[in-house]
């Protein structure tokens, strides 16, 4: 996994807790699929919290772009409609978001993002 944060130069964000109440949540959601899902969910929480910022921010839980939109700007336009977001809030410090997809990386690169 990597975790990815904005440069404070490029924008601001506001404050954005990540993954909050997940784990409560996760045992009521353990009697609907499978008990190996639930205990990777986990997992996959601990790990997010360990390469979060301290300082206040957003937080991109995820994006995708439909395979016949991609290359288009789609992806780009969404992004940078939440860099405006961030760019209005006066509280957060940037945006943060993990990837276990690692052939991702320069994609979130060209978007501003650098690996932590």
């Amino acid at each position: 996994m990597v975790s990815a944060v904005s440069s404070r130069g490029v924008h601001r964000c506001g404050v954005h807790t990540v993954n909050t109440g997940l784990k409560a949540q996760s045992d009521r959601v353990g009697d609907l699929i499978c008990e190996g899902s639930v205990e990777r969910l986990r997992k996959y929480d601990d790990l997010c919290e360990v390469g979060e910022p301290e300082c206040p921010h957003h937080y991109l839980g995820m994006i995708g772009v439909r395979n016949a939109y991609q290359g288009k700007g789609t992806g780009r336009q969404l992004v940078e409609h939440l860099k405006q977001i961030v760019r209005d809030d006066n509280i957060s410090e940037g945006i943060c978001l993990n990837t276990e997809i690692e052939k991702n990386i320069p994609i979130y690169e060209r978007l501003g993002f650098r690996p932590r």
